[in-house]
């Protein structure tokens, strides 16, 4: 592929990339959602964050794996509580990385 070419995707994603972020705000303004269906929105973005971190917990090599969940679960656990406690997203996100890094130090 020559330069056009690529300018010609470059572009087609960025204008596809532009068009799902600024529906929901062109939409949106214009028409009033179900509280329920909003509900539904934030509970499937919940679901579909929970899927993803299960996923990479437990699938190691394509394979259904639980050698390393006490570490991350673990870590995990640290970061909801710090989460909790202080509701300061960096200091949960640095404490459960600095468990989980601990942890592997010490289990390998």
């Amino acid at each position: 592929m020559d330069a056009a070419h690529w300018l010609v995707v470059v572009l087609g994603v960025a204008a596809g990339s532009y068009l799902f972020r600024a529906a929901p705000f062109v939409i949106g303004a214009r028409m009033k959602f179900h509280p329920y269906f909003l509900e539904w929105l934030v509970l499937m973005a919940l679901a579909l964050i929970a899927a993803l971190v299960a996923k990479a917990f437990f699938v190691s090599g394509g394979k259904l794996s639980f050698a390393n969940a006490p570490a991350q679960l673990a870590s995990v656990g640290v970061a909801c509580a710090l989460q909790l406690k202080f509701r300061q997203m960096l200091l949960s996100l640095a404490g459960g990385l600095m468990v989980a890094f601990l942890l592997r130090l010490v289990i390998q």
